[in-house]
């Protein structure tokens, strides 16, 4: 007869170490699943600043090319006003159609005042100029073209905390460095850094 109290004390004493150590698993369970939601939310909000600066530095590398790169263009012109504008046939340009898409670019990258002094820039000799006609756009290729632009590469992409003069994000590839800062709520590039390599 004491074996068998000794037996049963030991059987209620492994339920009990049973149920309070599975109740300390799923104690440990779901303080670890609570803490991996929310590092997530974290992580998220980087990811969507990373993402938007992606885009800027993105726009950054279409406006330089629009400006200063050598646009490659089919054998369609048009003359306006005694200048030969060529008609763009350019991959690294497909999403920029029309003069408004332009507008929109610059819109995007800069805030207030700098979107007028960026815009400026397609009217100097130096820098391509552009017209839209016959449902095309056409270009007249600036006095400074540059022959290689630095290339927008998301793979050597890294970012930065800036140090307020510069903005307050950096985006850096190769040769490229594109500083923004947040206005509202949105990232803005503080200035256009040509990426000219030749």
């Amino acid at each position: 007869m004491k074996f068998i109290n000794s037996k049963i004390i030991i059987i209620l004493v492994l339920l009990i170490l049973l149920v309070v150590g599975f109740d300390l698993y799923l104690i440990n369970k779901k303080g670890n699943s609570s803490e991996s939601e929310k590092k997530p939310v974290k992580e998220n909000k980087l990811t969507a600043v990373n993402k938007e600066l992606k885009e800027l530095a993105y726009d950054n590398y279409i406006y330089s090319y629009l400006v200063q790169g050598d646009v490659k263009t089919s054998d369609g012109y048009v003359t306006v006003e005694g200048i030969t504008y060529y008609a763009v046939d350019d991959e690294v340009l497909k999403d920029i159609n029309t003069l408004e898409d332009i507008s929109a670019l610059v819109e995007r990258l800069f805030d207030g005042a700098l979107v007028s002094m960026y815009l400026n820039y397609f009217n100097d000799e130096q820098y391509n100029n552009y017209i839209y006609t016959d449902n095309h756009l056409y270009v007249k290729k600036g006095s400074g073209i540059c022959h290689t632009i630095a290339q927008y590469d998301e793979d050597i992409m890294r970012f930065e905390e800036g140090n307020g003069e510069n903005g307050d994000k950096l985006v850096v590839m190769d040769e490229i460095v594109v500083r923004a800062v947040e206005i509202d709520g949105k990232y803005y590039t503080t200035a256009i850094e040509f990426n000219c390599i030749d």
